[in-house]
């Protein structure tokens, strides 16, 4: 028995030492990290849910003016999945990955215009896959992506790196350059996330329901040069980075903006 829990303990060590290669971040939800050069070794890592989901919604809040090359937000990818869930931008299109199966949004999204801006990626098991940038959603929808395919349970979540197999990065070709905030994944529709979103005037995303990781879940896996280089400061008072409310008399999101 002491020989079982000495191998555990060496497990548990070696895994707190790959999740936090540099010291953890601050506690604040608040907080944003600067992805500084295009380095395969920079990431945020958290563990996926370990049942099966049904919907899925990814959110944060990112700056970056690299428009020369895909660059990838965020993946996930599971034993059997490469691409189960994956969000990146090649010049100024969005691609939004499910499945393996590729959805390209437009070309005017702005989204490396080197200004903050704040995204949500909806999937259903309908195999719907929305957008919204700043609180609107925005045009060209997919359907019938991956419709009635849950998303695999066991997988790893990683910021700022693409995954070739479960839990190994790509190559610094396809990695995130600029600073990103507040990712949140929840097992939860669109509208779903609305309602929630109108229950907390706050907007905290973490303290919604089927909430499956938070900030704090990624920025406690945080794996190599990744700088901290601002706080956002709590509700009430002035923020740095807008949060998402939901717009009730038209029914869609909408960005609240503090002057």
């Amino acid at each position: 028995i002491q020989l079982d829990l000495g191998k555990m303990k060496q497990a548990l060590d070696d895994e707190s030492a790959k999740f936090t290669s540099v010291k953890k971040l601050t506690s604040g939800s608040k907080v944003a990290v600067s992805f500084d050069n295009k380095d395969a070794g920079n990431y945020l890592i958290a563990r996926g849910k370990e049942t099966d989901m049904n919907d899925i919604m990814a959110c944060f809040s990112a700056k970056s003016n690299d428009q020369d090359r895909r660059q990838t937000f965020l993946s996930y990818a599971t034993l059997t999945q490469q691409n189960e869930f994956y969000v990146a931008t090649e010049k100024k299109k969005l691609i939004v990955m499910r499945r393996d199966t590729e959805s390209k949004f437009g070309s005017d999204f702005g989204i490396n215009d080197n200004s903050w801006h704040a995204w949500c990626f909806s999937w259903s098991s309908a195999g719907n896959i929305q957008v919204f940038k700043d609180g609107v959603k925005q045009s060209g929808a997919k359907s019938n992506v991956a419709a009635g395919k849950k998303v695999e349970a066991g997988g790893v979540w990683m910021v700022g790196q693409a995954q070739v197999t479960v839990g190994n990065h790509d190559n610094k070709a396809k990695s995130f350059k600029g600073e990103i905030t507040n990712v949140n994944i929840f097992e939860t529709s669109a509208e779903d996330f609305g309602v929630q979103a109108s229950r907390n005037k706050c907007s905290q995303p973490e303290r919604f329901e089927n909430n499956v990781r938070s900030w704090r879940d990624f920025r406690r896996g945080k794996v190599g040069g990744v700088k901290v280089p601002t706080v956002n400061t709590a509700c009430p008072v002035r923020r740095i980075f807008d949060d998402f409310q939901i717009n009730q008399g038209r029914g869609r999101y909408f960005q609240q903006r503090h002057s």
